[in-house]
Order: structure tokens, then C-alpha cells, then sequence
């Protein structure tokens, strides 16, 4: 069930209301889990973590929550199902797509490039978030593509 308009000051209730796993930092900022339809976090990671009105995801490739595998391998294919985590974990505490504003993309291939940003431009909507992208040699279990994003929710 995602958090709607929440109060300030009233997030980590909500959070906690809705089953989350949360914990906070002595700065403020609360640590999430447990969000539905998103794969489980490494036991030394979060989900996301809130900081103020700021939301940081944790790195996304293309693990099928449901059965905790890599999807087929391929841009294209692993890149629908980060697109579905990230929308997942977004909706976990009340935001979208639209609130996003920055990604960042990691690629071993960087001539697949193109395929993905056919699919970032679909499933962003028009949203024009600040990217990068980067080239790298390796990532976690055999991924071809990562996406994090850093969403921003005024009302928070």
C-alpha cells in the first residue's frame, strides 16, 4: 500500500504503518525495506533510503522480485524489469517516475546504449531528469545494464 500525502514529520509512521522495515540515523535519515514487488535488499542494504525531502534508491538490475533471479539476459529485457523495480520501490512510499531527478546508467556494452535509451525514453514519459551514463567492465550478477535514481518529493 503506498504512503499518500503523508504530513511532515509524519513519513516514518507512515512507513512503519505500512509494514516497512525502517530505522533511522541520527541525522534524520530513515532506511527502508520490505516494499512489495521490489527484490530484497542485501542484509547491509536498504531499498531506499529518505533524507528529507530527497529519496536515493539503491542500485537496480534486473532481479525479478518474484523469484528473486536475472531476468533473461539482454538490454532490452533487463531494462523493463529495472524500469518496473524502480516504479515499484517509487510507489512503496507514495512517488513516481515523475518525481525523479537524476538517473544514472551503468552499461558493459555501451553500443547497447541506444536499445536502452529507446526504453528510458518509453517508461520515463516525458520526464527529463539529469543523467549520466557510464561504461563499465563488470556488473553484479552478470547484469548488462544498472539504473539508480534519486527522487525528489517536496511534500515529503
Amino acid at each position: 500500500m503506498p504512503i499518500s500525502s503523508t504530513a511532515p514529520g509524519s513519513l516514518l509512521s507512515a512507513l512503519k504503518a505500512n509494514n516497512l522495515e525502517t530505522s533511522q540515523s541520527l541525522g534524520g535519515a530513515i532506511f527502508v525495506n520490505g516494499i512489495a514487488e521490489v527484490p530484497k535488499a542485501a542484509p547491509f542494504l536498504s531499498q531506499l533510503v529518505v533524507a528529507g525531502s530527497t529519496v536515493y534508491l539503491s542500485g537496480q538490475i534486473a532481479v525479478n522480485p518474484g523469484t528473486g533471479k536475472m531476468v533473461e539476459s539482454g538490454v532490452e529485457s533487463e531494462a523493463e524489469q529495472i524500469f518496473d523495480n524502480i516504479e515499484a520501490s517509487l510507489k512503496g512510499v507514495g512517488l513516481s517516475l515523475a518525481d525523479v531527478v537524476k538517473a544514472s546508467v551503468y552499461l558493459t556494452n555501451f553500443k547497447e546504449f541506444p536499445k536502452f535509451n529507446e526504453i528510458y525514453i518509453r517508461r520515463m514519459a516525458g520526464c527529463r531528469p539529469a543523467r549520466e551514463a557510464l561504461c563499465v567492465s563488470e556488473l553484479a550478477l552478470g547484469a548488462t545494464v544498472e539504473v539508480t535514481v534519486v527522487a525528489y518529493k517536496a511534500d515529503f
